[in-house]
């Protein structure tokens, strides 16, 4: 049956032509896997104010997940003052799903170029709302392709976990990482799968030094890694330590120093052994000045059963 779509691109080994259904406008329903969602005359700049909503419906009952990838995203951001993404202020970008999950969906803005997102929709007439709220005067980017994730696929994300990660090394970031800034009203999981053969993780901080590869606000002065000083913004790592095993440190982090040791001034492995792989991200709702803290860039390395779980 027709889509509507366009040719683009090769897919099934090179054996066929992907066929992609593109929406370059301020709004719209998407009903077809491989949507492209874009901004209007994409990829020249979108300058008006207004709210952008799209409806992404499922193509049929055996989908469960959303997949979002943020081929390009920028946005505007607040980067002094009160930070962050402030509704009615800077872009603010929000989630709706009509399966009783929406109230702790985080919003974002600022640079989300190379992010993903999942989101669960695995109820009968569930839809994922996706508004864009923009302020005049800023030119902004997106595209966005929207993957539809069938129930009994094996690569679905597990339950609830916003960002997916496979393999046994890779990369994790904060939203807006790029501009430097952590994000209010973060609250999500990321989570990465647990390849064969491999027990622990471990994570790392980023070799690169702009921006600061872990900067999270600490609610008291002199802790890293201690529920009590990681309230204002933090990373949950499961029973982390040098190895994860028997040595285990803490369950947050924050701090200026990603370290396995409390109050630490030298960066190093935080490695965990808790299955599954994960880990909570958490900045509170409190939009007051976070410029100086720029959010985390972490490397992860999936550790042998058996081996040192240290990069």
């Amino acid at each position: 049956m027709p889509q509507g779509g366009i040719a683009e691109g090769a897919c099934a080994a090179g054996f066929g032509i992907c066929c992609v259904v593109r929406i370059a406008n301020c709004g719209g329903s998407v009903s077809n896997n491989s949507t492209l969602i874009q901004n209007p005359n994409y990829p020249t700049p979108y300058s008006w104010p207004g709210t952008c909503t799209y409806t992404v419906n499922r193509e049929s009952d055996d989908i469960c997940q959303i997949r979002l990838d943020w081929n390009v995203g920028t946005f505007n951001y607040a980067s002094s003052g009160t930070t962050g993404c402030v509704s009615g202020t800077t872009d603010y970008i929000t989630f709706k799903l009509k399966n009783g999950l929406s109230s702790d969906l985080s919003p974002v803005c600022g640079s989300l170029t190379g992010e993903h997102m999942y989101y669960e929709v695995a109820t009968t007439g569930d839809t994922l709302e996706i508004s864009i709220s923009l302020t005049g005067g800023y030119n902004r980017y997106w595209s966005i392709q929207v993957t539809q994730i069938s129930c009994t696929a094996p690569w679905r994300a597990p339950f609830d976990c916003l960002q997916y990660h496979t393999g046994t090394t890779g990369v994790i970031k904060s939203f807006n990482f790029a501009s430097g800034q952590i994000l209010s009203r973060q609250n999500y999981r990321i989570c990465i799968r647990q390849e064969l053969d491999y027990c622990s993780i471990t994570y790392t901080a980023s070799s690169s030094t702009s921006p600061d590869p872990f900067e999270l606000s600490t609610g008291t002065s002199g802790g890293t890694t201690t529920a009590a000083y990681c309230t204002i913004s933090y990373l949950g790592i499961p029973m982390g330590g040098d190895t994860g095993i028997s040595d285990s440190q803490a369950n947050r982090y924050c701090g200026t120093t990603f370290a396995n040791r409390e109050g630490s001034t030298n960066p190093g492995g935080v490695s965990s052994a808790i299955l599954p792989f994960e880990i909570f991200v958490f900045s509170d709702s409190n939009t007051s000045d976070k410029s100086s803290k720029t959010g985390f860039n972490l490397n992860y390395k999936q550790n042998l059963c058996g081996g040192q779980s240290q990069f």
